[in-house]
């Protein structure tokens, strides 16, 4: 389903991290395109794995902002571009962007602030 592609060194943010996604039938919703809810956990859940490439230490979703501006196809290949904006002491900022790569167009694109988790709570 997820395929790293490449990771980027560039100027102005941590790193970027390109991968390939194909998602399966199961993730299409009753008219036959991505189910909106299920690209909405994917701009949250791909950023770790982009995260965890630059820095290692358990985190929690702080804050996600998804954008839906057009139609995702399923069982097609699908490019995702995730970013690390920054890396701070406590947070760290992420953008994610998938693509459709036969023409660019961007399907999905979410923001995420991740929380790094010194300590669990005790119940």
């Amino acid at each position: 389903m997820l395929q790293l592609l490449d990771v980027k060194f560039e100027e102005g943010v941590v790193g970027t991290v390109i991968y390939r996604l194909k998602l399966p039938e199961f993730m299409a919703d009753n008219i036959g395109i991505a189910h909106r809810g299920a690209l909405a956990s994917l701009t949250d859940v791909i950023p770790y794995f982009a995260l965890y490439g630059f820095d290692q230490r358990p985190a929690t979703s702080l804050q996600l902002t998804t954008e839906f501006l057009n139609d995702a196809p399923v069982e097609e290949d699908l490019i995702c571009v995730c970013r690390v904006l920054k890396l701070g002491k406590a947070n760290a900022f992420t953008d994610c962007t998938i693509m459709n790569p036969k023409d660019s167009q961007p399907l999905v694109k979410g923001t995420l602030t991740i929380n790094f988790v010194e300590e669990t709570p005790k119940l």
